[in-house]
């Protein structure tokens, strides 16, 4: 009897041997570098919001940078200016940086009253006028004093600026019968500088002639 000399055959349909698989290498991702910035020395209050923008942008800034009306501006020349920053110190320059700027001053009103007149306006006699009963500084400001503006017609002392505490005056009426004595005035508003407002309505009142002196006269002697 033949005996079988060799060893097993592998079966033909056995899958190869599987290798050990390998764990993929976690790549190393760098750390982004953080950078910041001193915002205090950059000196940015005073800017305008353009030039302010333009600063932060230089110094690394990329982050959003936004400008925003505060408070009212005391004078013209403030107007739009930054005057807050935040954040300041030392800042990540991907941080948003908000910038507060003066807003426009609050417009002075226009005096609402016409000023008054006692006394009738006879050329070459004196009548008083009086105003500014229709006038208010905003809020931030306060009167500083009036300017009184006369159209055939003299002040018969001062003028035509006047102190706050004054509101009346006297004016002699121009020797200009059948013309208008026209008196207007102005309020001054004082906070940071000096504003004028724009005119009041006119007080504008026809000039009447003086009597003649000889009126009523008979002008004749009587015969005896």
């Amino acid at each position: 009897m033949l005996a079988n000399q060799g060893g097993d055959d592998p079966d033909p349909t056995s899958p190869p041997p599987s290798s050990p698989s390998q764990s993929p290498t976690p790549s190393d991702t760098p750390t982004p570098e953080v950078t910041r910035v001193d915002v205090t020395a950059l000196n940015l209050v005073g800017m305008d919001c353009g030039t302010a923008t333009s600063t932060l942008k230089s110094a690394g800034f990329d982050s959003d940078i936004t400008c925003t009306d505060g408070d009212p501006a005391a004078t013209d020349d403030k107007v739009g200016t930054v005057y807050r920053v935040a954040p300041s110190g030392n800042v990540e320059t991907t941080q948003p940086i908000a910038l507060t700027v003066y807003a426009p001053r609050a417009a002075l009103p226009t005096p609402t009253d016409a000023p008054t007149i006692t006394g009738d306006p006879v050329a070459g006699s004196t009548v008083s006028i009086a105003w500014g009963t229709g006038f208010t500084c905003p809020s931030g400001t306060t009167l500083s004093g009036y300017v009184v503006s006369l159209q055939n017609g003299t002040f018969v002392s001062g003028g035509p600026n006047f102190q706050p505490t004054q509101r009346n005056t006297q004016v002699q009426v121009a020797d200009a019968a059948g013309q208008q004595l026209i008196v207007t005035y102005q309020g001054m508003c004082s906070g940071g500088d000096q504003r004028t407002s724009a005119a009041s309505p006119p007080l504008s009142v026809p000039i009447v002639a003086a009597p003649d002196p000889g009126e009523g006269d008979d002008g004749g002697e009587t015969a005896g």
